[in-house]
C-alpha cells in the first residue's frame, strides 16, 4: 500500500484521478482515507494503482540533475590528531 498526500485544494482532483484509474470495483474499494499529509487527509492506495497514478499524474521533474563539483588539486586537508590519553 502507498500513500498519496495531495496539497491544499487538490484533494478532490486527486480523488477523481484515482477513481478514474482504478480498473475494477475491488480496486476502487481499496482506496482508503487516512489522517496524514499537509491537508490533513491522504489516500492509501494499492501499489499497482499508485504506479499508474504516478505515470499519469505524478510530479514531473524537468530539471537536470546537478553536476558534481570537481575539487581543485592542492594540499590535502589537515585532520587533527585524536587526543591520546
Amino acid at each position: 500500500m502507498a500513500i498519496i498526500s495531495p496539497g491544499l485544494g487538490e484533494f478532490e482532483d486527486v480523488g477523481k484521478q484515482l477513481f478514474a484509474l482504478a480498473t475494477d470495483r475491488t480496486e476502487r474499494r481499496s482506496i482508503l482515507l487516512v489522517q496524514e499529509g499537509p491537508a490533513g487527509t491522504s489516500y492509501e492506495v494499492p501499489d499497482g494503482l499508485y504506479d499508474r497514478w504516478l505515470e499519469a499524474h505524478g510530479p514531473k521533474s524537468t530539471e537536470d540533475p546537478p553536476t558534481p563539483m570537481r575539487r581543485r588539486p592542492g594540499r590535502p586537508r589537515l585532520n587533527p590528531l585524536p587526543e591520546q590519553e
